[in-house]
């Protein structure tokens, strides 16, 4: 059954659910899948303003409450998630991208705001080590990891 704070997780290997992630108190925007070492996550972004993180190291999904919620949420719902350069990056209707660090749960830096509307889609370049992102104020911009002020972003 799904329903409002739910998401169903489609297995290739079929046309029905493969299981449902609970957690969210809002609609579920966006996911993405992290592997690291030999673990594996699922993250999901919500109008509830977090992202949630669940455990998917053993395959089994139905039924999983949340192993995380990331703290500080977003003033206002994500629209897009996107895992690159060993951290994962949040985009949200707030005009903000923040950077996750996610064995430690903890933000690691961020842009305040990164566009005038907000950024509705992330991109990871691994060739070029940047975060693209794309808004609804019809503008992309293609953001470079440098150590200034904590871990912030610049264009």
């Amino acid at each position: 059954q799904q329903g409002r704070g739910c998401q169903a997780v489609v297995s290739t290997q079929s046309t029905g659910a493969a299981g449902v992630l609970h957690g969210h108190s809002g609609h579920v925007m966006c996911l993405e899948h992290v592997a690291i070492d030999d673990k594996k996550y699922i993250v999901t972004g919500s109008r509830d303003h977090f992202c949630k993180i669940y455990d998917a190291t053993d395959g089994i999904v139905s039924g999983r409450m949340p192993q995380a919620t990331l703290n500080p949420p977003h003033f206002d719902g994500i629209e897009c998630v996107v895992w690159g350069s060993g951290h994962l990056y949040s985009g949200s209707r707030d005009q903000t991208i923040k950077k996750w660090h996610i064995q430690s749960r903890k933000e690691k830096g961020g842009q305040r705001p990164a566009h005038k509307d907000r950024v509705q889609a992330l991109a990871h370049i691994s060739s070029l080590g940047s975060i693209v992102s794309a808004s609804r104020d019809g503008v992309v911009k293609q953001w470079y990891q440098r150590r200034v002020r904590g871990d912030d972003m610049s264009t």
